[in-house]
């Protein structure tokens, strides 16, 4: 898993790193999710191209008429490299991580925000505040609701976790008091 996770990465980089140099980066992303999107609602062609007994013609004379002349250039050769690589599966992580590079470029980062209760407007623009000040980033905030968290706030983007939750605290302290020594 760990393998194709890179191999995504490899290739969205290198969509990313073209679509730079071609100028054509927003075009190319607008277009991607729409092609990802389209055949994510078609179970069938999915399954299809994705087919280890289905000759590699007859995958890209599909993929060739699905993508038409709509399509940037850039963006269908690069489906049609991955469709000949065998590594079409990775498409959609390919797109992802191509999405990444490009609102990165832009100074955006992707995080996760969970509260245990639904935050109201004007604290949400407070935390975003206080986090885009904490990792010096212009960020794209989803938002959730985990019970779980009990109180606090739980952050991620990336590699980073900023884990100021009730339970955590609250497990710190159990683990403390079990490891305190009775004299």
């Amino acid at each position: 898993m760990k393998a194709n996770l890179q191999a995504a990465r490899n290739w969205g980089d290198a969509l990313f790193a073209a679509a730079k140099e071609a100028g054509v980066v927003g075009e190319v992303l607008e277009q991607a999710g729409t092609l990802i999107a389209a055949t994510q609602a078609v179970p069938r062609f999915v399954a299809f191209i994705e087919a280890p007994h289905v000759p590699s013609e007859e995958k890209t004379a599909l993929m060739q008429k699905v993508l038409g002349g709509d399509f940037h250039r850039l963006l269908r050769n690069f489906v049609l490299l991955m469709l000949k690589r065998n590594r079409i599966e990775l498409l959609g992580s390919a797109v992802d991580e191509f999405r990444l590079q490009a609102e990165r470029d832009q100074g955006l980062w992707r995080g996760s925000v969970r509260t245990a209760k639904p935050l109201g407007d004007a604290e949400r623009e407070a935390l975003r505040a206080g986090l885009e000040k904490y990792t010096k980033h212009q960020l794209i905030i989803d938002w959730k609701v985990d019970p779980s968290v009990l109180g606090g706030v739980v952050f991620k983007s990336g590699d980073l976790l900023v884990d100021n939750s009730l339970k955590t605290r609250l497990d710190a302290i159990g683990e403390r008091l079990l490891a305190a020594r009775v004299l």
